[in-house]
């Protein structure tokens, strides 16, 4: 196609343009065609939404004596519950919107709404955003004591004093005390701490976890996190993988940690204790005369005694393992590529203590 046909096509578009205008009915307010209209939305195309503005919503939700639960999505900045005697749930809406300009942007913030779906025994709580720009929404509930909350998505939350407390996909930081119940869900890439509730079973991945006070079962999975566990009278169960370290600190109830990889440190174990690893440091600081199974591979396996208790050593090293006991003077036997060691302290009814690792070492010492 040459220059002047390209020029004649282009003198044919705009006269039908020029005729349009000039026979279609008059336009709405705002409507219709309007070269300043087009040139103010291209710069505000080139603009963008740079202004942002903020808005805040509140409200009181009256509830019903059978509401048993409160979910709670779209939080994207976080939610804060906290459980109190009461028996409505009141609401802070904290919104922050981008626009093209503040008072646009202070609109969008002022549209977002809090959406309530009644689900018999649970209420659903969304937070609801306009189509236009961007908008991010933090929530803060005092709800009845005895309901139980359900939190889905978000990058933070923040739970106290309620009835029990469940994670959908949290990251970032989190902070749950105070629950009678059980703490469950799952929660990733951030700092979590729990601490004073009825039990937890949660997974957790490329978290920083504490936990304290937890009465019953604690359950955990655990993959690239750290985490230290501490004041828990109740059976603690970790299933651990990946680069990950868990300490586990004067337990009183019955332990089991299985898995691959990272390390394993427990002090002070008050009731039998399995640690089944793979490729995994553990160490054992043992104070008490408590049963033990600990089992590893590829990794240093250590057992520090204090004292030492009452306990009937039963290690072997194999496939190329050793065994070191320089604190205690005794030497373990040589057969093959196996070595074993078999000391008791105390009377022959001592509980058993029973050390395993492939291709790694077992260090049996004192504490210093």
């Amino acid at each position: 196609m040459g220059k002047r046909e390209l020029l004649i096509i282009i003198a044919f578009v705009a006269i039908g343009v020029v005729a349009f205008e000039v026979t279609a009915p008059p336009a709405k307010e705002g409507q219709g065609f309007s070269f300043s209209r087009l040139w103010q939305n291209a710069r505000r195309g080139v603009r963008g939404n740079a202004a942002m503005a903020s808005a805040t919503l509140n409200g009181d939700i009256p509830l019903g004596a059978g509401l048993t639960e409160v979910r709670i999505a779209g939080a994207n900045r976080g939610v804060r519950v906290v459980g109190e005697d009461r028996t409505s749930i009141v609401y802070e809406l904290h919104v922050e919107s981008s626009g093209p300009d503040e008072a646009t942007a202070l609109s969008y913030a002022k549209r977002a709404s809090l959406k309530q779906d009644d689900l018999g025994s649970s209420l659903s709580l969304t937070v609801v955003y306009p189509r236009e720009a961007q908008q991010w929404g933090a929530l803060m509930l005092r709800v009845p004591a005895r309901l139980a909350v359900r939190i889905d998505g978000g990058n933070s939350a923040d739970v106290a004093s309620v009835g029990a407390a469940d994670l959908e996909g949290v990251s970032g930081s989190v902070s749950i005390r105070n629950v009678a119940g059980a703490v469950t869900g799952a929660q990733r890439s951030g700092d979590l701490g729990v601490s004073a509730v009825g039990a937890v079973n949660m997974t957790l991945t490329n978290s920083r976890a504490k936990f304290s006070q937890v009465a019953r079962t604690l359950a955990l999975t655990l993959r690239n996190c750290r985490c230290e566990i501490s004041q828990t009278p109740g059976l603690i169960d970790i299933t651990q993988s990946g680069d990950g370290q868990t300490r586990i600190l004067s337990p009183t109830g019955a332990v089991h940690v299985t898995g691959t990889g990272g390390s394993v440190t427990i002090d002070n174990p008050r009731q039998e204790t399995k640690v089944d690893m793979r490729q995994t440091e553990v160490e054992v600081t043992l104070r008490a005369a408590v049963p033990l199974t600990l089992l590893t591979t590829d990794e240093t396996l250590r057992l520090l005694l204090d004292g030492p208790p009452a306990v009937a050593i039963d290690a072997v090293a194999s496939e190329g393992g050793k065994i070191t006991a320089d604190d205690f003077s005794v030497t373990p036997k040589h057969d093959d590529q196996e070595q074993r060691l078999s000391q008791t302290f105390g009377a022959a009814s001592a509980p058993r203590v029973t050390l395993r690792t492939l291709r790694g070492d077992i260090v049996l010492g004192k504490v210093k």
